[in-house]
């Protein structure tokens, strides 16, 4: 089949529990590559739960798939290899300014991954006992994670909105010592945690006890 040619594939008639994954990306045919660019969550359509794709391409122009994103390894990722979810790689999200870390939702997962799904994402990579094994055993992807567990200990540390009550970014702190202790060690996890705990006894204790409890016991993977 030509480069240009148009590819359609159909399904439907089966109502497949909600919700699904809608992403967008680029296919190369001659890569054989899909590469996201941005996905939505959509709350139900009529399509076969073993078969729920449309997809619809000039190639390498674009293509909507409807159904399960395509499997991105997590190791490559913390390598620089490959790209999330969302069409970025490692140093793309390192380069994040502090806005950029503050609004966007879907890149923390890739950055410090667990073996639990994300309540706040639908479609986070989730750790496998090999891919932690893995990790802990790349050099790149080692580094990697000291430079990502650097750029957020510089946000939290230069910023001062995450310091009360209740706050997104808790949920936040929390993956990151989790993750540090799961694919790093224990004392890189409680070394960032450190630094936390310095700005908000500094701020007078401002975030809630609960918070502060799921912290203290994250690293105790």
């Amino acid at each position: 089949m030509c480069q240009r040619c148009c590819i359609i594939i159909r399904v439907s008639g089966v109502r497949a529990p909600p919700p699904y994954q809608q992403n967008w990306g680029t296919y190369s045919a001659r890569a054989g590559e899909w590469r996201p660019a941005r996905s939505k969550l959509i709350q139900g359509a009529d399509f076969s739960p073993a078969q729920h794709i449309l997809w619809k391409l000039p190639t390498n122009t674009h293509l909507l798939m409807i159904g399960p994103p395509p499997l991105v390894p997590v190791l490559e990722f913390l390598e620089g290899k490959g790209k999330d979810s969302s069409g970025r790689s490692i140093d793309d999200v390192l380069a994040f300014d502090d806005d950029a870390l503050e609004t966007n939702h879907d890149f923390i997962q890739w950055l410090f991954p667990l073996p639990e799904p994300s309540r706040a994402q639908p479609s986070p990579p989730i750790l496998t006992v090999q891919e932690v094994t893995a990790i802990r055993a790349s050099s790149a992807a080692q580094e990697n994670l000291k430079n990502a567990v650097r750029r957020m200990t510089l946000f939290y540390q230069r910023n001062d909105h995450w310091l009360r009550a209740y706050d997104h970014n808790h949920l936040r702190i929390t993956r990151i010592v989790r993750s540090l202790a799961l694919l790093r060690s224990t004392e890189a996890a409680q070394a960032f945690l450190s630094v936390v705990e310095g700005r908000v006894e500094a701020a007078a204790n401002p975030v809630n006890t609960e918070s502060r409890e799921y912290w203290r016991r994250a690293w105790l993977v």
